[in-house]
């Protein structure tokens, strides 16, 4: 694969990051910086109900979202891929933007309108970890199209 620029963004409602958390985000943001790097938007959590709270945050989280993006969103229920699968999937898509749902998930309707579904695992992460995840496989998306040895399969 060759080098492709891509424009990628992590939205997620949550006030911010813990300091360990940043850090790693920084990290991975410098890291991918040579290949376009990545945008994280925190947009702020909604209160209430939980079905008003989903619904609120979904229309916050869809007004970040540029109309020709491919949307990830996760979720426990989304498809479990490896990262070559993964950056497969998304390597001619020009604009990926990975959507973290708050401490309550993402809206259902939202879900279902999303490209791609993606499982981080059978696990439960923290919105934050969650974040630092993804991060870092994009970093290592980008460094698989660019032939970068940092993955390894």
């Amino acid at each position: 694969m060759s080098l492709t620029q891509k424009k990628i963004k992590i939205i997620c409602p949550s006030h911010k990051l813990g300091n360990g958390e940043q850090m790693i985000v920084n990290h991975y943001q410098k890291c991918a910086a040579r290949y376009g790097g990545f945008e994280l938007c925190l947009v702020k959590p909604a209160t209430g109900a939980r079905s008003s709270k989903l619904f609120h945050e979904a229309e916050v989280i869809q007004a970040q979202i540029p109309t020709q993006a491919h949307v990830i969103a996760l979720c426990e229920k989304g498809q479990n891929l490896n990262t070559r699968q993964l950056a497969d999937r998304l390597f001619d898509q020009p604009y990926w933007c990975f959507i973290i749902g708050s401490s309550d998930g993402l809206c259902p309707t939202f879900i279902q309108k999303a490209n791609t579904r993606l499982s981080l695992s059978a696990l439960t992460f923290t919105h934050q970890m969650a974040i630092c995840l993804i991060g870092e496989q994009i970093f290592r998306i980008l460094s698989i199209y660019n032939n970068h040895p940092y993955h390894r399969d």
